[in-house]
Protein backbone atom coordinates (compact mmCIF):
# COMPACT_ATOMS: atom_id res chain seq x y z
CA UNK A 1 0.00 0.00 0.00
CA UNK A 2 1.13 3.62 -0.43
CA UNK A 3 2.53 5.21 2.72
CA UNK A 4 0.55 7.23 5.23
CA UNK A 5 1.71 10.82 5.76
CA UNK A 6 3.25 9.95 9.15
CA UNK A 7 5.38 7.10 7.81
CA UNK A 8 6.31 9.16 4.75
CA UNK A 9 7.62 11.98 6.94
CA UNK A 10 9.62 9.51 9.06
CA UNK A 11 11.23 7.99 5.97
CA UNK A 12 12.14 11.41 4.64
CA UNK A 13 13.69 12.43 7.97
CA UNK A 14 15.82 9.30 8.20
CA UNK A 15 16.93 9.70 4.60
CA UNK A 16 17.98 13.31 5.10
CA UNK A 17 19.93 12.46 8.26
CA UNK A 18 21.85 9.74 6.45
CA UNK A 19 22.66 12.14 3.57
CA UNK A 20 21.51 9.77 0.89
CA UNK A 21 18.70 11.94 -0.43
CA UNK A 22 14.97 11.67 0.00
CA UNK A 23 14.03 8.02 -0.14
CA UNK A 24 10.40 7.07 -0.60
CA UNK A 25 9.17 3.59 0.09
CA UNK A 26 7.65 2.09 -3.07
CA UNK A 27 4.15 0.76 -3.14
CA UNK A 28 3.26 -2.87 -3.74
CA UNK A 29 6.14 -4.48 -5.63
CA UNK A 30 7.47 -1.18 -6.96
CA UNK A 31 10.75 -1.15 -5.08
CA UNK A 32 12.43 2.10 -4.12
CA UNK A 33 12.03 5.52 -5.70
CA UNK A 34 13.99 8.73 -5.41
CA UNK A 35 12.32 12.07 -5.11
CA UNK A 36 13.70 15.08 -6.93
CA UNK A 37 13.36 18.61 -5.42
CA UNK A 38 9.98 20.28 -5.81
CA UNK A 39 9.25 21.99 -9.13
CA UNK A 40 8.65 25.72 -9.34
CA UNK A 41 5.10 26.61 -8.31
CA UNK A 42 2.69 27.63 -11.06
CA UNK A 43 -0.46 29.72 -11.14
CA UNK A 44 -2.47 26.89 -12.70
CA UNK A 45 -5.76 25.98 -11.08
CA UNK A 46 -5.92 22.74 -13.04
CA UNK A 47 -3.78 19.60 -12.95
CA UNK A 48 -3.99 16.71 -15.41
CA UNK A 49 -2.19 13.46 -14.56
CA UNK A 50 -1.58 11.25 -17.60
CA UNK A 51 -0.93 7.74 -16.29
CA UNK A 52 0.83 5.80 -19.05
CA UNK A 53 0.77 2.03 -18.62
CA UNK A 54 2.90 1.46 -21.67
CA UNK A 55 4.77 -1.77 -21.04
CA UNK A 56 2.94 -3.34 -23.98
CA UNK A 57 2.48 -3.05 -27.74
CA UNK A 58 1.49 0.63 -27.46
CA UNK A 59 4.86 1.64 -26.04
CA UNK A 60 6.03 3.22 -29.30
CA UNK A 61 3.22 5.79 -29.22
CA UNK A 62 4.00 7.25 -25.79
CA UNK A 63 6.68 9.70 -26.87
CA UNK A 64 4.69 11.04 -29.81
CA UNK A 65 1.72 11.67 -27.49
CA UNK A 66 3.94 13.44 -24.97
CA UNK A 67 5.39 15.56 -27.78
CA UNK A 68 1.87 16.47 -28.95
CA UNK A 69 0.90 17.40 -25.38
CA UNK A 70 3.99 19.62 -25.19
CA UNK A 71 2.94 21.37 -28.40
CA UNK A 72 -0.53 21.80 -26.97
CA UNK A 73 0.88 23.48 -23.88
CA UNK A 74 2.58 26.09 -26.04
CA UNK A 75 -0.80 26.90 -27.60
CA UNK A 76 -2.69 27.00 -24.29
CA UNK A 77 -3.98 30.42 -23.22
CA UNK A 78 -4.14 29.48 -19.53
CA UNK A 79 -1.67 27.57 -17.34
CA UNK A 80 -2.31 23.87 -16.65
CA UNK A 81 -0.09 21.37 -14.85
CA UNK A 82 0.39 18.39 -17.16
CA UNK A 83 2.00 15.66 -15.05
CA UNK A 84 2.96 12.40 -16.74
CA UNK A 85 3.66 9.01 -15.21
CA UNK A 86 5.42 7.01 -17.92
CA UNK A 87 6.15 3.28 -17.81
CA UNK A 88 7.31 1.92 -21.15
CA UNK A 89 8.63 -1.44 -22.31
CA UNK A 90 12.20 -0.38 -21.52
CA UNK A 91 13.56 1.45 -18.49
CA UNK A 92 12.08 2.29 -15.12
CA UNK A 93 8.98 4.43 -14.60
CA UNK A 94 9.38 8.18 -14.26
CA UNK A 95 7.04 10.92 -13.08
CA UNK A 96 7.52 14.40 -14.53
CA UNK A 97 5.75 17.65 -15.24
CA UNK A 98 5.77 19.36 -18.62
CA UNK A 99 7.19 22.82 -17.95
CA UNK A 100 6.75 25.73 -20.35
CA UNK A 101 9.78 28.01 -20.69
CA UNK A 102 9.42 31.62 -19.61
CA UNK A 103 9.47 32.84 -23.21
CA UNK A 104 6.87 30.21 -24.13
CA UNK A 105 8.93 28.82 -26.98
CA UNK A 106 9.78 25.40 -25.56
CA UNK A 107 8.67 22.74 -23.08
CA UNK A 108 10.99 20.80 -20.80
CA UNK A 109 10.48 17.87 -18.43
CA UNK A 110 10.62 18.73 -14.75
CA UNK A 111 11.35 15.37 -13.11
CA UNK A 112 9.39 14.67 -9.93
CA UNK A 113 10.33 11.08 -9.26
CA UNK A 114 12.15 8.11 -10.78
CA UNK A 115 11.87 4.49 -9.76
CA UNK A 116 14.97 2.42 -9.03
CA UNK A 117 13.43 -0.75 -10.47
CA UNK A 118 10.74 -1.67 -12.93
CA UNK A 119 7.28 -1.81 -11.38
CA UNK A 120 3.87 -3.22 -12.22
CA UNK A 121 2.02 -0.07 -13.22
CA UNK A 122 -1.26 -1.98 -13.48
CA UNK A 123 -1.03 -2.64 -9.72
CA UNK A 124 -3.81 -0.57 -8.07
CA UNK A 125 -1.44 0.29 -5.23
CA UNK A 126 0.95 1.89 -7.72
CA UNK A 127 -1.87 3.93 -9.26
CA UNK A 128 -3.00 5.02 -5.79
CA UNK A 129 0.53 6.02 -4.81
CA UNK A 130 1.00 8.21 -7.88
CA UNK A 131 -2.47 9.80 -7.64
CA UNK A 132 -1.96 10.53 -3.95
CA UNK A 133 1.50 11.99 -4.55
CA UNK A 134 0.40 14.23 -7.45
CA UNK A 135 -2.90 15.58 -6.14
CA UNK A 136 -2.47 15.51 -2.36
CA UNK A 137 1.22 16.42 -2.08
CA UNK A 138 2.40 18.24 -5.21
CA UNK A 139 -0.50 19.86 -7.04
CA UNK A 140 -3.64 20.16 -4.87
CA UNK A 141 -5.34 22.36 -7.46
CA UNK A 142 -9.03 23.14 -7.70
CA UNK A 143 -9.54 21.12 -10.89
CA UNK A 144 -8.17 17.58 -10.95
CA UNK A 145 -8.15 15.34 -14.00
CA UNK A 146 -6.77 11.85 -14.62
CA UNK A 147 -6.11 10.21 -17.95
CA UNK A 148 -5.58 6.45 -18.19
CA UNK A 149 -3.36 5.63 -21.18
CA UNK A 150 -3.06 1.98 -22.22
CA UNK A 151 -4.98 -0.89 -23.75
CA UNK A 152 -8.54 -1.16 -22.53
CA UNK A 153 -11.65 -3.30 -22.77
CA UNK A 154 -14.21 -1.85 -20.34
CA UNK A 155 -15.04 -4.36 -17.56
CA UNK A 156 -13.66 -7.49 -19.26
CA UNK A 157 -11.13 -9.58 -17.32
CA UNK A 158 -7.65 -9.40 -18.82
CA UNK A 159 -5.54 -12.22 -20.14
CA UNK A 160 -8.12 -14.46 -21.77
CA UNK A 161 -8.54 -15.47 -25.39
CA UNK A 162 -12.09 -16.00 -26.51
CA UNK A 163 -13.90 -17.29 -29.54
CA UNK A 164 -16.11 -14.48 -30.76
CA UNK A 165 -19.51 -15.98 -31.39
CA UNK A 166 -20.35 -16.23 -35.06
CA UNK A 167 -21.84 -18.61 -37.56
CA UNK A 168 -18.78 -17.83 -39.66
CA UNK A 169 -15.28 -18.95 -38.71
CA UNK A 170 -14.51 -17.95 -35.11
CA UNK A 171 -11.51 -15.74 -34.48
CA UNK A 172 -9.38 -15.37 -31.39
CA UNK A 173 -9.37 -12.00 -29.67
CA UNK A 174 -6.92 -11.31 -26.83
CA UNK A 175 -8.66 -9.36 -24.11
CA UNK A 176 -7.21 -6.53 -22.11
CA UNK A 177 -8.65 -4.32 -19.42
CA UNK A 178 -7.86 -0.75 -18.51
CA UNK A 179 -4.14 -1.07 -18.46
CA UNK A 180 -1.82 -3.94 -19.30
CA UNK A 181 1.73 -4.11 -17.95
CA UNK A 182 3.44 -7.11 -19.52
CA UNK A 183 1.06 -9.88 -18.46
CA UNK A 184 -0.65 -7.99 -15.62
CA UNK A 185 -3.98 -6.18 -15.89
CA UNK A 186 -5.89 -3.52 -13.94
CA UNK A 187 -9.54 -4.31 -13.26
CA UNK A 188 -11.96 -1.40 -13.28
CA UNK A 189 -13.23 -2.17 -9.76
CA UNK A 190 -9.66 -2.24 -8.46
CA UNK A 191 -9.03 1.09 -10.15
CA UNK A 192 -12.07 2.54 -8.37
CA UNK A 193 -10.96 1.19 -4.99
CA UNK A 194 -7.45 2.55 -5.49
CA UNK A 195 -8.77 6.03 -6.24
CA UNK A 196 -11.16 5.92 -3.29
CA UNK A 197 -8.27 5.08 -0.97
CA UNK A 198 -6.46 8.30 -1.88
CA UNK A 199 -9.32 10.55 -0.83
CA UNK A 200 -8.96 12.38 -4.15
CA UNK A 201 -12.19 13.20 -5.95
CA UNK A 202 -11.49 13.84 -9.62
CA UNK A 203 -13.38 16.29 -11.76
CA UNK A 204 -12.94 14.03 -14.77
CA UNK A 205 -11.29 10.83 -15.97
CA UNK A 206 -10.25 10.48 -19.62
CA UNK A 207 -9.42 7.19 -21.29
CA UNK A 208 -6.90 6.98 -24.11
CA UNK A 209 -7.85 3.32 -24.29
CA UNK A 210 -10.36 1.24 -26.22
CA UNK A 211 -14.00 0.57 -25.27
CA UNK A 212 -14.18 2.65 -22.07
CA UNK A 213 -17.33 4.71 -22.75
CA UNK A 214 -19.56 2.05 -21.22
CA UNK A 215 -22.24 2.01 -18.55
CA UNK A 216 -20.12 -0.42 -16.54
CA UNK A 217 -17.11 1.93 -16.43
CA UNK A 218 -19.07 5.12 -15.70
CA UNK A 219 -21.09 3.41 -12.97
CA UNK A 220 -18.01 1.87 -11.34
CA UNK A 221 -16.29 5.26 -11.19
CA UNK A 222 -19.34 7.30 -10.23
CA UNK A 223 -18.02 8.05 -6.72
CA UNK A 224 -14.48 8.81 -7.95
CA UNK A 225 -15.20 11.41 -10.60
CA UNK A 226 -17.87 13.74 -11.96
CA UNK A 227 -17.26 12.86 -15.61
CA UNK A 228 -15.89 9.98 -17.68
CA UNK A 229 -14.80 10.50 -21.29
CA UNK A 230 -13.74 7.87 -23.78
CA UNK A 231 -14.60 5.86 -26.87
CA UNK A 232 -17.26 3.26 -27.64
CA UNK A 233 -14.89 1.69 -30.16
CA UNK A 234 -11.20 1.05 -30.34
CA UNK A 235 -8.90 4.06 -30.33
CA UNK A 236 -6.21 3.86 -32.97
CA UNK A 237 -2.56 3.76 -31.88
CA UNK A 238 -1.91 7.50 -32.39
CA UNK A 239 -4.47 8.08 -29.64
CA UNK A 240 -6.11 11.29 -28.51
CA UNK A 241 -5.33 14.63 -30.23
CA UNK A 242 -3.20 16.05 -27.41
CA UNK A 243 -2.15 19.13 -29.37
CA UNK A 244 -5.76 20.37 -29.20
CA UNK A 245 -6.90 18.50 -26.08
CA UNK A 246 -4.44 20.32 -23.82
CA UNK A 247 -5.44 23.87 -24.89
CA UNK A 248 -9.11 22.94 -24.48
CA UNK A 249 -8.51 21.60 -20.97
CA UNK A 250 -6.39 24.62 -20.05
CA UNK A 251 -9.44 26.87 -20.41
CA UNK A 252 -10.86 25.07 -17.37
CA UNK A 253 -9.58 26.62 -14.12
CA UNK A 254 -12.67 26.16 -11.93
CA UNK A 255 -15.02 23.26 -11.27
CA UNK A 256 -17.89 25.13 -12.91
CA UNK A 257 -16.04 25.21 -16.25
CA UNK A 258 -15.18 21.50 -16.41
CA UNK A 259 -18.21 20.44 -18.41
CA UNK A 260 -17.75 23.03 -21.16
CA UNK A 261 -14.06 22.14 -21.49
CA UNK A 262 -14.88 18.44 -21.83
CA UNK A 263 -17.43 19.23 -24.52
CA UNK A 264 -14.64 20.95 -26.45
CA UNK A 265 -12.70 17.68 -26.34
CA UNK A 266 -15.46 15.99 -28.30
CA UNK A 267 -15.01 18.58 -31.05
CA UNK A 268 -11.24 18.09 -30.89
CA UNK A 269 -11.66 14.35 -31.35
CA UNK A 270 -13.99 14.87 -34.31
CA UNK A 271 -11.38 17.16 -35.85
CA UNK A 272 -9.00 14.21 -36.09
CA UNK A 273 -11.28 11.19 -36.57
CA UNK A 274 -14.21 12.91 -38.31
CA UNK A 275 -14.94 13.27 -42.00
CA UNK A 276 -12.23 15.90 -42.56
CA UNK A 277 -9.68 14.60 -40.08
CA UNK A 278 -6.32 12.95 -40.65
CA UNK A 279 -7.73 9.60 -39.48
CA UNK A 280 -11.06 9.85 -41.30
CA UNK A 281 -10.38 6.47 -42.94
CA UNK A 282 -10.72 4.87 -39.52
CA UNK A 283 -13.38 7.03 -37.91
CA UNK A 284 -14.38 6.59 -34.31
CA UNK A 285 -16.43 7.79 -31.38
CA UNK A 286 -15.88 9.94 -28.31
CA UNK A 287 -18.35 10.80 -25.59
CA UNK A 288 -18.50 12.55 -22.22
CA UNK A 289 -20.63 10.92 -19.52
CA UNK A 290 -21.97 12.61 -16.39
CA UNK A 291 -21.55 10.05 -13.61
CA UNK A 292 -24.20 11.58 -11.31
CA UNK A 293 -26.86 10.30 -13.73
CA UNK A 294 -25.66 6.70 -13.63
CA UNK A 295 -27.50 5.66 -10.46
CA UNK A 296 -30.89 6.58 -11.91
CA UNK A 297 -30.00 5.04 -15.27
CA UNK A 298 -29.00 1.78 -13.60
CA UNK A 299 -32.24 1.65 -11.58
CA UNK A 300 -34.41 2.38 -14.61
CA UNK A 301 -32.52 -0.14 -16.75
CA UNK A 302 -32.94 -2.86 -14.15
CA UNK A 303 -36.66 -2.14 -13.84
CA UNK A 304 -37.06 -2.30 -17.62
CA UNK A 305 -35.28 -5.65 -17.76
CA UNK A 306 -37.44 -7.07 -14.98
CA UNK A 307 -40.61 -6.01 -16.75
CA UNK A 308 -39.59 -7.93 -19.90
CA UNK A 309 -37.65 -10.97 -18.61
CA UNK A 310 -37.67 -12.95 -21.86
CA UNK A 311 -37.00 -10.18 -24.34
CA UNK A 312 -33.19 -10.36 -24.36
CA UNK A 313 -32.93 -14.10 -23.90
CA UNK A 314 -35.09 -14.68 -26.97
CA UNK A 315 -32.72 -12.51 -28.98
CA UNK A 316 -29.80 -14.58 -27.73
CA UNK A 317 -31.50 -17.69 -29.11
CA UNK A 318 -31.29 -16.13 -32.57
CA UNK A 319 -27.83 -14.51 -32.33
CA UNK A 320 -27.38 -14.24 -36.09
CA UNK A 321 -29.91 -11.39 -36.11
CA UNK A 322 -28.05 -9.30 -33.53
CA UNK A 323 -26.15 -7.25 -36.08
CA UNK A 324 -29.43 -6.23 -37.68
CA UNK A 325 -31.13 -5.50 -34.35
CA UNK A 326 -28.73 -3.66 -32.05
CA UNK A 327 -25.85 -1.29 -32.74
CA UNK A 328 -22.75 -3.25 -31.75
CA UNK A 329 -19.20 -2.41 -30.76
CA UNK A 330 -16.23 -4.69 -30.29
CA UNK A 331 -13.09 -6.12 -31.80
CA UNK A 332 -12.89 -7.55 -35.31
CA UNK A 333 -16.43 -6.75 -36.35
CA UNK A 334 -17.39 -6.29 -39.98
CA UNK A 335 -20.58 -5.30 -41.73
CA UNK A 336 -20.75 -8.60 -43.63
CA UNK A 337 -20.25 -10.80 -40.59
CA UNK A 338 -22.81 -11.82 -37.97
CA UNK A 339 -20.07 -11.94 -35.35
CA UNK A 340 -21.43 -10.84 -32.00
CA UNK A 341 -20.17 -7.61 -30.44
CA UNK A 342 -19.31 -7.67 -26.76
CA UNK A 343 -20.95 -4.27 -26.34
CA UNK A 344 -24.20 -2.82 -27.67
CA UNK A 345 -25.55 0.69 -27.74
CA UNK A 346 -27.49 1.59 -24.61
CA UNK A 347 -30.24 3.52 -26.33
CA UNK A 348 -30.75 0.86 -29.01
CA UNK A 349 -31.00 -1.75 -26.26
CA UNK A 350 -33.56 0.23 -24.25
CA UNK A 351 -35.74 0.73 -27.32
CA UNK A 352 -35.54 -2.95 -28.19
CA UNK A 353 -36.69 -4.05 -24.73
CA UNK A 354 -39.63 -1.64 -24.75
CA UNK A 355 -39.89 1.27 -27.18
CA UNK A 356 -42.86 2.75 -25.31
CA UNK A 357 -41.10 3.09 -21.93
CA UNK A 358 -38.88 6.18 -22.10
CA UNK A 359 -37.95 6.51 -18.42
CA UNK A 360 -34.51 4.96 -18.81
CA UNK A 361 -33.91 6.88 -22.05
CA UNK A 362 -34.44 10.17 -20.21
CA UNK A 363 -31.72 9.28 -17.71
CA UNK A 364 -29.48 8.23 -20.59
CA UNK A 365 -29.91 11.67 -22.13
CA UNK A 366 -28.91 13.26 -18.80
CA UNK A 367 -25.84 11.03 -18.62
CA UNK A 368 -24.42 11.76 -22.08
CA UNK A 369 -23.58 15.45 -22.21
CA UNK A 370 -21.98 15.26 -25.66
CA UNK A 371 -20.88 12.62 -28.16
CA UNK A 372 -19.33 12.33 -31.61
CA UNK A 373 -19.45 9.36 -33.93
CA UNK A 374 -18.37 8.93 -37.52
CA UNK A 375 -20.49 7.06 -40.06
CA UNK A 376 -18.38 3.92 -39.63
CA UNK A 377 -15.42 2.54 -37.74
CA UNK A 378 -12.52 0.63 -39.23
CA UNK A 379 -9.64 -0.77 -37.19
CA UNK A 380 -6.43 -0.59 -39.20
CA UNK A 381 -6.47 -1.02 -42.96
CA UNK A 382 -8.28 -4.34 -43.24
CA UNK A 383 -11.79 -4.28 -44.64
CA UNK A 384 -12.66 -7.14 -42.30
CA UNK A 385 -12.58 -4.69 -39.39
CA UNK A 386 -15.19 -2.23 -40.65
CA UNK A 387 -18.73 -1.77 -39.35
CA UNK A 388 -21.36 0.95 -39.54
CA UNK A 389 -22.17 3.41 -36.76
CA UNK A 390 -25.82 4.20 -37.35
CA UNK A 391 -27.51 4.07 -33.93
CA UNK A 392 -25.12 5.68 -31.44
CA UNK A 393 -26.07 7.25 -28.11
CA UNK A 394 -22.68 7.73 -26.43
CA UNK A 395 -22.89 4.84 -23.93
CA UNK A 396 -22.38 1.16 -24.65
CA UNK A 397 -23.37 -1.71 -22.36
CA UNK A 398 -22.85 -5.46 -22.14
CA UNK A 399 -25.94 -7.65 -22.22
CA UNK A 400 -25.47 -10.46 -19.66
CA UNK A 401 -27.58 -12.90 -21.66
CA UNK A 402 -25.25 -12.53 -24.64
CA UNK A 403 -22.18 -13.55 -22.63
CA UNK A 404 -23.24 -17.15 -23.14
CA UNK A 405 -22.52 -16.74 -26.83
CA UNK A 406 -18.79 -16.63 -26.06
CA UNK A 407 -16.16 -19.13 -25.12
CA UNK A 408 -15.14 -18.85 -21.45
CA UNK A 409 -18.68 -17.71 -20.66
CA UNK A 410 -18.28 -18.79 -17.03
CA UNK A 411 -15.26 -16.53 -16.58
CA UNK A 412 -17.05 -13.57 -18.10
CA UNK A 413 -20.26 -13.97 -16.13
CA UNK A 414 -18.27 -14.26 -12.89
CA UNK A 415 -16.31 -11.12 -13.72
CA UNK A 416 -19.48 -9.27 -14.71
CA UNK A 417 -20.82 -10.03 -11.26
CA UNK A 418 -17.83 -8.24 -9.77
CA UNK A 419 -18.47 -4.93 -11.46
CA UNK A 420 -20.98 -2.73 -9.65
CA UNK A 421 -23.25 -2.35 -12.68
CA UNK A 422 -23.51 -6.08 -13.31
CA UNK A 423 -23.73 -7.55 -9.81
CA UNK A 424 -27.30 -6.35 -9.14
CA UNK A 425 -28.79 -7.09 -12.57
CA UNK A 426 -31.51 -9.71 -12.65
Amino acid sequence: MYLSQTILNWVKTVACCSAIGLLLQGCGDSGGSKEVPDPVDTDAGHTLLIYIIGDNSLSKYAESNISAASSGLLDATRPVNVVIYKDNESGQPVLFRLKVAGDKTSVSRDTLMVWDTDVDSSDPDQLAYVVDYVFNKKFPTVVKGLEMWSHGDSWLPGGYDINIASTSKAKISPLTYIGIDGTSYLDIWDMSSALSGTGVHLDYILFDACFMATAEVAYELRNNTDYVAGSLCEIMGPGLPYNTFIPSLATCQTSSSVESALCELVDDYEGVYGSTGIYKANGGTFSVIRTSAMEDLHTAYQALRLSHPDRLDSLRQNASTLRFTLQRYGRRLSENSDRTGMYHDMDALLRYIDSTDTSAQLFLQKAVIKEFHSDFFKAGSSGDNRFELTDVSGIAVTVPEFLYLYGNAGIFTKAYGKCAWGKDLK
